[in-house]
């Protein structure tokens, strides 16, 4: 054992303490401090003091201290390290949460910068380490951090507002761009990241972006108006969001939401999210998303030749995009799935877009859209329970809306063409009138599997796995090139019919 002493040959930590604390092993690293550093009693109880204050950044923190104390012999610094580590944290857990960011700029103010200091000793990656390494913080921080959200005395997170909804909203976020976080910790800090910015309307400040320009007005809908933008010299659609006048804390709370979903899915079928641009001057707010050139599933078929629209090619990207949504931990639902919200790209490639009436069902939250049962959605793509007032978005709902997608593009024509009048849509989808099969445009198979999609009961839908599953078989197809003609405006391709 080393002598209890500050006098003792301190100028370098014993192998056993660079081992420990590169390893990240805790229980190691207070064995280390009782029985291995040349520090006095007081210094070692400072030092076991400090891995409990910084409980966030215990690794970075013990790093920085330790450094100071036995490899410089700067007392001063060590106290100083001390003092700033409790002021930021006061013994609170909660408080290091809010105080995360101002905890880890006064950790980074101590970095060694000496190649020769204990943490470049016999390390392979050179002087350019950096002390407080994501990857290797990560298991501290993660496992900190969980324990926090799970305590029930800590519930009060998430009715945080204000800068404090802020601050956590980022650590979160954060913690989901390091490399290799395990799938199991990520569920938790997106469960975590979205109550508190439902609760809050925050969303992490990653997200926004500067230097966007609008160009001209693409097009609108009940959702908000779509606008053709560019960045970076690339160009982007924005889509502006809609806050009333009266009721706008709960639109900027469900405008969170819908940011925060589209932030953290990741799926060649799913339109990926560039960020959240604020107007400096009206202060109005876009979504900004990557511009799809060919527009979507609507404009697509209207401009292109019949014969050249790869239908089942499309349907299987759609089907694909669905599962990834059902299948994520915890599940997206997408809540307004019809022709108008599926974007093809320059490879002819299809994709889901518009997660304005997106909810997601796990453990920890399960949340419903402000428009009930799902009523925003297209009238002729939502499931018949929607309608009822007496359910609300599920997996089986975005799987009737498929097979409503499924029958469109094989006939030609929106579910229930020949009713032109809402009243009459609603009352075919609530006495159970079935749609016809189109004559000459589907196998067996797949009309079996868009009746089943299209099943008023929803428990007897297929999942999205199954799904796709079924559409890889070889009997999945459809039959002719030969499209039906469009029998009348309410039965046409065009948008005024669909959307």
């Amino acid at each position: 054992m080393v002598s209890d002493t500050s006098s003792s040959s301190g100028s370098h930590t014993s192998p056993l303490w660079r081992k420990s604390w590169r390893k990240n092993d805790l229980r190691e690293i207070r064995k280390c401090i009782q029985d291995k550093l040349a520090v006095t009693t007081e210094q070692r109880r400072k030092l076991r003091f400090l891995i409990d204050e910084a409980r966030l950044y215990y690794r970075h923190t013990l790093g920085v201290a330790v450094h100071a104390l036995v490899c410089r012999r700067d007392e001063r610094t060590f106290l100083r390290i001390l003092e700033g580590v409790k002021y930021l944290t006061r013994g609170d857990a909660l408080t290091a949460i809010r105080n995360h960011r101002n905890l880890r700029s006064h950790l980074l103010c101590y970095n060694p910068v000496h190649p020769h200091s204990f943490l470049y000793e016999d390390d392979h990656e050179g002087p350019c380490t950096a002390i407080f390494s994501p990857e290797k913080d990560f298991v501290s921080l993660a496992n900190t951090l969980i324990s926090m959200l799970k305590a029930p005395e800590h519930t009060q997170i998430f009715s945080w507002t204000g800068l404090d909804a802020q601050a956590c909203v980022d650590l979160l976020d954060s913690l989901k761009q390091i490399r290799n976080v395990p799938r199991r910790y990520q569920s938790i800090f997106e469960e975590a990241m979205f109550k508190v910015a439902k609760r809050s309307g925050y969303w992490p400040r990653r997200l926004e972006l500067e230097g966007v320009h609008v160009q001209m007005w693409l097009g609108g809908g009940s959702g908000g108006d779509v606008f053709l933008g560019s960045s970076r010299g690339e160009l982007v659609a924005m889509k502006q969001v809609r806050i009333p006048a009266s009721g706008g804390d709960k639109a900027l709370r469900a405008f969170a939401k819908e940011l925060v979903i589209c932030s953290v899915l990741s799926h060649p079928n799913v339109l990926p999210l560039c960020g959240v641009f604020r107007e400096s001057l009206t202060r109005k707010l876009f979504i900004v998303s990557p511009y799809v050139e060919k527009g979507d599933l609507l404009c697509y078929v209207e401009r292109t030749p019949r014969d050249r629209v790869d239908r089942f090619s499309i349907l299987c990207d759609v089907a694909q995009a669905i599962r990834y949504l059902h299948t994520r931990d915890p599940p997206v639902m997408h809540g307004d799935f019809k022709p108008a919200n599926i974007l093809i790209s320059t490879s002819g490639s299809a994709c889901l877009c518009d997660y304005g009436m997106s909810y997601l069902k796990g453990n920890c939250i399960n949340w419903s859209t402000s428009s009930g049962a799902g009523r925003g959605g297209t009238l002729r793509f939502l499931a018949p329970e929607l309608l009822q007032g007496n359910s609300t978005i599920r997996w089986s709902t975005d799987i009737y809306s498929f097979g409503c997608v499924l029958y469109w593009l094989a006939s030609g024509s929106v579910p229930y063409a020949r009713h032109r009048r809402e009243s009459e849509v609603i009352f075919a989808l609530t006495r159970g009138e079935e749609l016809q099969r189109p004559p000459g445009q589907l196998s067996d198979a797949l009309w079996n599997l868009c009746k089943q999609c299209l099943d008023r009961t929803p428990a007897r839908r297929p999942s999205a796995l199954e799904c796709v599953r079924r559409l890889r078989s070889s009997e999945m197809a459809f039959t002719s090139n030969a499209w039906p003609s469009p029998r009348g405006s309410a039965g046409s391709f065009s948008a005024a019919s669909s959307v």
